[in-house]
Parts: C-alpha cells; sequence; structure tokens
C-alpha cells in the first residue's frame, strides 16, 4: 500500500536494506535501478517511472516495491586455501564436513521473507498511527 514508511528514521528502504543486511552472506542492497540510475538525468528519474524501485524518499509509493539483494560466494569449500590465523600468520586451510558451496536455493525464500516481516510491521505501525 501507500503511504508505508517514515520520511527521516524509519524509511521503509532502510528498514528493507537493514533486514536485508542481516542476512548471513548479504553484501549488497539497491532499490529500483539502484546505481545505474545514478547515470540518469533527474528529468528521467522521476516519480512517473519506477526507477526509484516503490520507495520515495523513504516512503511506499504503492507501485511494486522493486530491490535486489547480492550474496558473497560461500568460501568454506572443500579446498585448499589460504588463511590468517590468531597470529597473524598466513596457514594453509582445509575445511572438512559437508558445506553448501551454493546459497540460491534458501536465498530468495529468506530474502522474501524478510522484506514481507518488514512490510507487515510497518503496515501495522501505520494503521495504528491512524487510530
Amino acid at each position: 500500500p501507500t503511504g508505508l514508511g517514515e520520511p527521516i528514521f524509519d524509511k521503509l528502504n532502510a528498514e528493507l536494506a537493514k533486514a536485508m543486511f542481516s542476512i548471513n552472506a548479504v553484501k549488497g542492497v539497491e532499490f529500483g535501478d539502484g546505481f545505474k540510475g545514478t547515470e540518469l538525468k533527474g528529468s528521467e528519474f522521476n516519480s512517473s517511472s519506477n526507477h526509484e524501485g516503490g520507495i520515495n524518499a523513504g516512503i511506499s509509493t504503492g507501485k511494486d516495491i522493486i530491490f535486489n539483494t547480492a550474496f558473497k560466494p560461500v568460501s568454506s569449500i572443500r579446498q585448499t586455501q589460504k588463511a590468517l590465523n590468531s597470529s597473524g600468520d598466513i596457514i594453509d586451510l582445509n575445511i572438512d564436513g559437508r558445506h553448501d558451496p551454493c546459497v540460491l536455493p534458501r536465498a530468495v525464500p529468506i530474502v522474501e521473507a524478510m522484506a514481507a516481516l518488514v512490510i507487515a510491521d510497518h503496515f501495522l505501525r501505520n494503521r495504528l498511527a491512524k487510530i
């Protein structure tokens, strides 16, 4: 819905980004056109488009909320790697056990669930503010 979020301290995009960064291995979040949008003119990046990803000035516009979340690759793989020990020495590191080198199957539902929690929280805040 339109109007979720606050213009200063509880911006919807900031709350969504905070939730995404709380997921292990997340290293980046961009809304709408993100960094690509910095190459546009102001007249091209206006509110009649959805370049902002459905959130303008921290408040939902009613358009689809669009964001990308970047994950780092899993480094705990069964391959000898160089690492620093607690003394600061470079050592060979071998990791045993079962490790999944692909976070993708779990990443999508986790991102969707975290986004749903943030949206639901802001929806409830917005509803209570009008009482």
